[in-house]
């Protein structure tokens, strides 16, 4: 992310999971990176069930059943393929909306003169 304005922030959780859960498949966003905490461009490339990590407390987790299974994005974050993989108790505090373009340009809160963008593109590597 260039500057916070490119992206979303709600501060109500139950707004941001709703606003988080209606993402589609190869719809873009921002995800932080676990490596240095800071947002990546990241397009949804699909959503997956998996079996949570067990606890000892955990005895019904043995076998997986669609009753014990947890949602997850998985997002694409390069050209070259790179994954972040979140699960639902993950996403309020990992991904942010990127500001729509219908909202069209804006201007930045620390400097009036300067129109931000408003669309924000992904080229891949040419590798």
């Amino acid at each position: 992310v260039r500057h916070r304005s490119h992206m979303m922030i709600d501060h109500d959780p139950q707004s941001a999971f709703r606003s988080i859960n209606s993402l589609k498949d190869r719809d873009f966003c921002f995800v932080k990176r676990r490596s240095d905490g800071a947002y990546a461009y990241a397009v949804l490339a699909c959503r997956i069930l998996k079996q949570p990590i067990a606890t000892a407390s955990d005895a019904n987790l043995s076998l997986p059943s669609p009753k014990n299974m947890e949602e997850c994005m998985v997002f694409v974050t390069c050209g070259a393929g790179s994954r972040i993989k979140l699960r639902k108790e993950e996403w309020i505090d990992h991904v942010r909306l990127a500001v729509s373009t219908e909202e069209g340009p804006s201007k930045d809160p620390a400097n009036n003169d300067c129109v931000l963008p408003n669309i924000i593109a992904f080229v891949p590597d040419s590798r």
